[in-house]
């Protein structure tokens, strides 16, 4: 099996490009003692008795000791100060060079462990390097795999390419999957080899996936010309906000949703809160939907702008312009490595733009 098609993610990279070279400032909120940052260059900024982290942009580093979870998103993400809790990180380049008291799951291009972790740990990439003792279980998939530290607990390996270290060693039981090569004993006399049930997805070709795009084209090119006539000036400011500034829509529509996240996870705790959890879950999944539909409809008038042309004016112009969009989305998911996750990018922007009006009146500047 490969593992080619699930690996390797450049993260925001293209989305928060424009911000970098615009030196764009971050924007930073914090919620009791969690902290919420989008930009082109993001950190902690030193800031101390930090609970929960949800960090996003080009460059991230969590460079202060936080007492909760930390959440990380950007193109190079760097863990360089102690996490007490579980460490969510996803990047084209992940190194996590602090220990995690709790479980860390990544998934990135490449990927270096030179911390301990105390619990759990969970990664898929296209390069993983483990250089730091793991004291729970490992579950690793990627096209190379580079074993050179100590897992007291179990190890599954999925792998093209997998390399011990003369450190490696591992308590617990190790699953292969499809593989025939010999482990050497030093590293683990528990050896399991499993068969893959994955199978190919069948190939429905290019018509089917023609007749997909113009179905999905028309459903939200229905949804774009009912939005236009029902509230047509918020329609025109979450326009203009992707147009104007899609940096700004990308970094709102990240803090809305991490908000909402952080929200649903602190209620889950409370045995009253459990009572609001389906419907955080509602306007999380609502949420989603409208960011994939105005995200892609934002797109294509962002594309048409740059084309200097003049953006539609008319309902049935804006329903032509939601079905490009819907198209363009479809496309976008078909780039090979990146593209679902551009996609995911596409409507965290959509869902800013969408919030705008109440993100600036949260900042105060409403």
């Amino acid at each position: 099996m490969t593992f080619r098609h699930l690996l390797p993610f450049v993260f925001l990279l293209t989305a928060v490009m424009p911000a970098a070279g615009q030196d764009q400032d971050t924007s930073s909120y914090t919620l009791g003692s969690d902290r919420f940052s989008a930009g082109a260059i993001v950190s902690t900024d030193g800031q101390t008795g930090l609970d929960d982290v949800f960090l996003t942009g080009a460059t991230v580093e969590l460079d202060t000791a936080i007492d909760g979870d930390a959440f990380l998103l950007g193109s190079t993400v760097t863990v360089s100060a102690p996490v007490a809790g579980d460490v969510y990180g996803a990047g084209a380049i992940v190194d996590v060079n602090a220990p995690v008291a709790g479980d860390l799951t990544v998934m990135g291009q490449t990927i270096r462990l030179t911390a301990p972790v105390t619990g759990d740990v969970r990664l898929a990439g296209q390069r993983i390097t483990l250089d730091a003792p793991i004291a729970g279980n490992a579950l690793l998939a990627g096209e190379e795999v580079i074993l050179n530290s100590i897992i007291t607990g179990d190890v599954t390996v999925g792998a093209e390419s997998l390399t011990y270290g003369p450190e490696a060693r591992i308590d617990g039981v190790l699953t292969l999957s499809d593989r025939d090569d010999i482990v050497p004993e030093a590293v683990s006399t528990r050896v399991t080899i499993t068969e893959s049930r994955f199978e190919p997805k069948p190939d429905l070709g290019f018509a089917a996936f023609l007749l997909s795009v113009v179905i999905r084209a028309a459903i939200v090119a229905g949804i774009i010309m009912a939005a236009n006539v029902t509230l047509p000036r918020q329609f025109a400011t979450w326009e203009m906000r992707i147009v104007d500034n899609p940096e700004r829509a990308l970094g709102d529509g990240f803090l809305t949703m991490a908000m909402l996240i952080g929200a649903m996870l602190l209620l889950a705790i409370t045995l009253i809160g459990l009572v609001a959890m389906p419907v955080f879950v509602v306007l999380i999944g609502f949420g989603w939907i409208m960011g994939y539909i105005f995200g892609g409809y934002g797109v294509a008038a962002l594309i048409w702008d740059r084309l200097k042309q003049p953006l539609p004016q008319t309902v049935w112009g804006a329903g032509m312009m939601g079905a490009a969009g819907a198209a363009v989305m479809m496309l976008l998911a078909k780039i090979p490595y990146v593209g679902w996750l551009v996609v995911v990018l596409v409507v965290l922007t959509g869902i800013g733009a969408v919030m705008s009006a109440r993100m600036d009146r949260l900042r105060g500047r409403g």
